[in-house]
């Protein structure tokens, strides 16, 4: 098995060597003086001339699209280093759900491993009540994160509110919500962070105390409790310092002041809000950021929907007339030109499956309009009841997809 090894190493050495030499020599081949010394971008030509030899020795696929690093023959007996780029090799989806409230994710076709982050919401600053007074930053939310081995399907749940903050007369801020995402029936909980104590108008030194961070629940591959905030400290009538809020693993809380005002806001996903600081006139804290849901997915390269690959397939010309567009058969990548306001599809041909759209022209899409054929569009954080207006740039991409007879699901693009 050594000598194997052995030969293995060898065999690479002398393809590499041998790669690098006829790099080199196509580099060095038109040079006035090929002795003398290479300049910054010859070396970064040299490099970038090595790779592209190696990749041209590539071997063909193999059908399980692992990757393959080996060794053969060229037509002169010489070893030569075969790297093969895996078929299996993902692209990355990121969907990140931020807004306090329930949210309801399908996971792209084609999609077989998917990260999912769940992050409380940041807990609320103290207030200051007034005369000389600090309140405490409150905690930031707990942290989890699992790997899932998905075959379609969805993931939903609720991301946790940011606490409010406490208010004027020196009121306690209140605790961030818990953000939960539930897949396959296992539920996984990121508890939000605790409020800051607000700290009422004196003059004797007093401390009153931060919120701590937030816990997470017992499932999930990672589970992190979110940072605590620093409490509220009053010296004298003239020196003060409040709190700043914890942070999360998305950002850092606000800061502490020791001179008169509000506290800040949580900064990111997660984060608590500061405490304030008065020395006359009362002021509140900072409210906490929302909690929430980051999902990763990973797709292979030529993802397969419905019907067919949308990565061989042609943009199909579609133009929006009456707020409809209809007639693309079974088409899947579609390039939507027209002016107005795009209300429903209408596609008879397709009872389910994904559409990819790229608009010619910025475009408005109405979700749960009233289109004069076909179904009406939603987006994934909708009810039935709601509408809003989703606001795409020229060139923007979206996908939709249909899964029930309800509606088309609106899946990316830019939301306003």
């Amino acid at each position: 098995m050594a000598t194997q090894r052995q030969t293995i190493g060898d065999q690479l050495g002398a393809a590499i060597r041998t790669l690098k030499a006829r790099a080199v020599a196509a580099l060095l081949a038109p040079r006035s003086d090929p002795n003398a010394p290479l300049s910054d971008g010859e070396r970064e030509s040299l490099f970038g001339k090595m790779w592209k030899a190696i990749g041209a020795g590539l071997a063909p696929v193999s059908p399980d699209g692992s990757i393959v690093i080996g060794t053969r023959n060229d037509a002169d007996g010489v070893p030569q280093l075969s790297l093969q780029a895996s078929a299996g090799i993902s692209r990355l989806k990121r969907t990140i759900y931020d807004t306090a409230g329930a949210f309801y994710h399908d996971f792209e076709s084609g999609t077989h491993t998917a990260i999912v982050e769940t992050v409380g919401g940041g807990g609320g600053g103290g207030g200051a009540g007034g005369g000389s007074s600090a309140g405490a930053g409150a905690g930031g939310g707990a942290y989890i994160s699992v790997s899932l081995q998905v075959n379609g399907g969805s993931i939903s749940g609720t991301v946790g509110a940011g606490g409010s903050a406490g208010s004027s007369a020196g009121g306690n801020g209140a605790d961030g919500g818990t953000t939960t995402a539930t897949y396959n029936g296992v539920t996984y909980t990121a508890g939000g962070g605790l409020g800051g104590a607000g700290m009422p108008a004196g003059s004797s030194a007093s401390v009153v105390p931060e919120g701590g961070g937030g816990t997470p629940g017992t499932t999930g591959d990672i589970r992190s409790p979110g940072h605590g905030g620093m409490p509220g400290i009053r010296m004298s009538t003239t020196l003060f310092v409040s709190g700043w809020g914890g942070g999360s693993v998305f950002g850092g809380g606000n800061g502490s002041t020791g001179t008169p005002g509000d506290g800040g806001p949580g900064r990111a996903i997660g984060c608590g809000g500061g405490g304030g600081a008065a020395n006359a006139t009362g002021y509140a804290g900072g409210a906490g950021h929302a909690g929430g849901v980051v999902i990763t997915e990973f797709l292979p390269t030529g993802v397969v929907f419905a019907g067919g690959s949308l990565a061989d397939e042609d943009d199909y010309p579609v133009t929006i007339v009456d707020g409809v567009i209809s007639g693309f058969g079974t088409h899947r990548k579609l390039l939507v030109s027209g002016t107005g306001t795009l209300v429903g599809i209408d596609a008879p041909d397709m009872a389910y499956g994904s559409l990819l759209l790229t608009f010619v022209a910025d475009t408005v899409i109405t979700a749960m309009g009233a289109p004069a054929s076909g179904l009406p569009i939603k987006t994934p954080r909708m009810g039935a009841d709601d509408s809003i207006d989703i606001h795409l740039k020229a060139d923007d991409v979206v996908e939709v997809r249909r899964r029930s007879s309800d509606f088309w699901k609106v899946t990316g693009g830019s939301f306003t």
